[in-house]
């Protein structure tokens, strides 16, 4: 299990190459969401949270836009917008990445 969610970002962009912010969100509900609401463990984040998180990572350049979007499933939301590594984010290490979600 992943401690920290900027780690498994980095993790399933290293698997998927590109994707967009709800569907990781999505896949990281699916793999972690039970497990996080045991009481000593801490509670999932929010989408806001987690959207907040990617953009930090996008600021400290570790990951970016590919300029691929598509119309999203429903009519209210905004396009999906794909993300992918950067070169700076295959090289870093895992506290490397954690620092950059905390903002350092």
């Amino acid at each position: 299990m992943y401690e920290y969610v900027s780690v498994f970002i980095r993790d399933h962009l290293l698997s998927t190459h590109t994707d967009y912010t709800a569907r990781i969100y999505r896949d990281y509900k699916k793999v972690y969401g039970e497990a996080l609401h045991v009481p000593h463990k801490k509670k999932l984040p929010s989408y806001n949270s987690f959207a907040k998180r990617v953009s930090r990572l996008m600021r400290a350049g570790l990951i970016e836009r590919t300029g691929v979007t598509e119309p999203s499933s429903v009519l209210t939301a905004m396009n999906r917008v794909y993300l992918r590594l950067t070169p700076e984010g295959r090289r870093a290490t895992a506290p490397e990445w954690v620092t950059a979600d905390r903002g350092g």
